[in-house]
């Protein structure tokens, strides 16, 4: 009873994705997929050129659709000639179905940083090698249609094609696996859902579930199922600047909160270490800075200034203090004296006092300095120290 029930399954799915109407929704359906694809992932490119990305997916989702609108056409334009779409129809969808493999496969998974390009050539020579494939199958399965073969899946030209379909998405899958930078789970569920497709599809011999079709129908399914969760991650890639600045935003909200109750400690605080250390901890919630620091005049030596950062000391654990002495640093001593406030840049003249400046700190430089006079009651007693991060 359950093997037959399971049979009338395999069978309404044979049907449905076979004969029409069916066969032509899921065409339908699998072409307004790569529409949206191709939409969401050329407005993100029209937003930002450089965005290899949204480029893959763009390129990827006009040839699978040219693709499939040709192999569209075909049957519907021998659809009155069973003998003649028979001939031609099985071989052109299997390569159909190889080229949109490779595609997604492409369009999902960047190449390596050092040749930026290999992905792209690959593609190209696997995609010219397909091409040849499908003539000299098509014209042996002409002269084996001609011969009496009526059945496509068990011929060994659709377990070739089955064999590099699978072949490319197992390679995909591992790529995925290994490379820890990819986090999205969308890329992996895909190309699980066209393996177990094309797994079953080459396993599936005409003695499980008698059918006179030679339509690849579960790899029909895995496409209409796959296609659509192709363009809800190309959708979720061009919403993710988007998502991204509504995160800086909020970021930015509750740093500047936290800035506010930090500056109300310290108009309240009148230890100076305290109000010092507050200081830092306002300045770095308002500012998207490498590090910052707060620099005071001693009051017994007017030669010295004593730095403290928002880092922490890894010896002592404790806040990085450390001293310069204004006499061999110009520029600081510049803008204590006479209230300037100066940039050091790498290249340029405040290059070697950028370098002694992070050597007294015991620090490579971290990138450029801003540096502004702080004002205590009409005179300036400290400088305001910020790195800006380095490009």
């Amino acid at each position: 009873m359950q093997v037959a029930q399971k049979m009338d399954f395999s069978l309404e799915i044979i049907r449905l994705l076979s004969e029409p109407p069916g066969n032509i929704i899921y065409h339908l359906i699998t072409l307004l997929a790569l529409q949206v694809v191709f939409a969401m992932s050329y407005s993100r490119w029209r937003r930002d050129d450089n965005d290899l990305l949204a480029q893959r997916l763009m390129w990827a989702s006009v040839a699978i659709f040219l693709g499939r609108v040709l192999l569209l056409l075909v049957g519907l334009f021998y659809g009155q000639e069973p003998q003649r779409a028979a001939a031609i129809l099985p071989p052109l969808e299997h390569a159909t179905n190889t080229a949109t493999v490779l595609l997604l496969v492409w369009s999902l998974i960047p190449s390596p940083r050092r040749w930026p390009r290999l992905g792209d050539i690959l593609l190209i020579v696997a995609l010219v090698l397909i091409t040849i494939l499908y003539l000299f199958f098509a014209q042996e399965w002409a002269e084996q249609i001609n011969a009496g073969v009526a059945y496509y899946g068990g011929t060994p030209q659709a377990i070739v094609w089955g064999i590099i379909q699978i072949s490319v998405l197992i390679a995909g899958m591992i790529y995925l696996l290994l490379d820890s930078a990819k986090r999205e789970p969308l890329p992996a569920i895909i190309l699980s859902i066209l393996l177990l497709a094309a797994l079953i599809n080459l396993w599936n011999y005409a003695e499980l579930v008698p059918t006179d079709t030679n339509v690849p129908y579960w790899t029909r399914l895995g496409y209409l199922i796959a296609l659509p969760l192709w363009a809800v991650f190309a959708y979720q890639h061009y919403l993710s600047p988007i998502l991204a600045t509504e995160s800086a935003y909020e970021d930015s909200v509750a740093r500047f909160g936290a800035a506010l109750d930090e500056a109300a400690e310290v108009i309240v605080t009148r230890q100076r270490e305290r109000r010092i250390s507050k200081s830092l901890e306002m300045a770095t919630h308002l500012l998207d800075a490498a590090f910052v620091s707060i620099g005071v005049v001693d009051r017994r030596n007017t030669q010295r200034i004593n730095f403290s950062s928002n880092t922490v000391d890894a010896n002592s654990s404790a806040v990085k203090q450390w001293a310069i002495d204004l006499s061999r640093h110009p520029t600081l001593n510049a803008a204590v004296r006479q209230g300037q406030t100066v940039e050091l840049r790498a290249t340029g003249l405040g290059a070697r006092q950028l370098h002694e400046f992070y050597n007294a700190y015991g620090t490579d430089p971290l990138g450029p300095l801003l540096i502004h006079p702080l004002d205590e009651n009409g005179s300036n007693s400290g400088l305001l120290v910020i790195a800006a991060k380095a490009n």
